[in-house]
């Protein structure tokens, strides 16, 4: 596999792979055909350990190299030189090779060497790390629009596993949030997080828009009647006064009404209804491990 930080990890095989491309047999290498074959090695370690995954999985390299330095055959000989031309970029000056060669424990060309798969697999298997799955089994939560839920993740321990861990919430619903513990926090607590939903909000409406305008339109003419009616019959200037402050009152109400407002249909529907995954994410120090809710958010 190949390391983009430190170069080769770890070395498949050391004299090639035999293909048959073009109609001739030849042997190819490197990359191209370590990458692969390495990853199908883990892959069947994945599977001999039952392990929810095994990324990132370089640093578990070097932590069994060190602990069991049996799981990588050390290999001292070859190199990986090719021709060069000074001064093109890289070829050192006053020779015509550039690249690594092989030694004594770690190196750029096979890196920690070639890998005993089933020692390999058994060191991995004894390393510390963890699992994680919502507290109980219970993986659904429903919630209605403007409320909130907390769901709880339980850290199942492995090869006496101990340590901090921080929990990280990566929310996909819209309108929530999804809040978890601000610190890190023992291996032996369960991790809480309250998921929040936002509830609609109404539109507000004044009264002199849309349908309120023809009746307030229908509401002045009668009011100007009722004085002019009062004025043509010559009625004491009690009765026109008295009429003039019941005009005055009625424009204060709807001036006053206009300040105001409606409730008229929805102006920000809330978090949608449905069906979401809550993604959970456990993290220390280079182990990092996943679980989800399902949650339902209703009306």
């Amino acid at each position: 596999e190949d390391d983009q930080q430190t170069g080769q990890i770890v070395s498949t095989c050391t004299a090639g792979f035999r293909t048959g491309a073009g109609g001739n047999l030849t042997a190819v290498g490197g990359t191209s055909a370590d990458a692969p074959t390495f990853a199908a090695i883990l892959a069947l370690i994945n599977q001999f350990l039952g392990s929810p995954g095994l990324a990132p999985v370089n640093p578990t390299l070097y932590s069994v190299a060190a602990s069991t330095p049996s799981a990588f055959h050390d290999i001292k000989t070859g190199n990986n030189l090719v021709p060069c031309t000074a001064p093109s970029t890289n070829c050192p000056t006053g020779t015509t090779q550039i690249g690594f060669s092989a030694g004594a424990g770690y190196d750029e060309v096979t890196g920690l060497g070639s890998v005993d798969g089933f020692a390999l697999a058994q060191a991995m298997g004894s390393a510390p790390g963890f699992t994680l799955a919502p507290t109980g089994g219970v993986s659904s939560l429903q919630v209605a629009q403007g409320s909130s839920i907390t769901g709880t993740v339980h850290l199942t321990a492995i090869n006496s596993f101990t340590g901090q861990v921080t929990y990280t919430c990566t929310d996909s619903v819209s309108e929530s949030t999804c809040t978890g513990p601000s610190t890190a926090i023992d291996s032996t607590q369960d991790a809480s997080f309250v998921i929040t939903s936002k509830a609609p909000i109404a539109r507000l409406e004044r009264p002199f828009d849309r349908d309120s305008r023809i009746l307030y339109a229908t509401l002045l003419p009668g009011v100007f009647g009722i004085v002019v009616v009062a004025s043509s019959r010559k009625r004491s200037l009690r009765s026109v006064r008295f009429l003039g402050l019941l005009m005055v009152l009625g424009f204060s109400t709807i001036w006053l009404g206009s300040c105001g407002g409606s409730n008229h249909g929805p102006k920000d529907p809330g978090t949608p209804t449905g069906s979401y995954t809550i993604t959970v994410t456990g993290t220390s120090g280079s182990l990092t491990r996943q679980t989800s809710f399902t949650l339902v958010v209703v009306k």
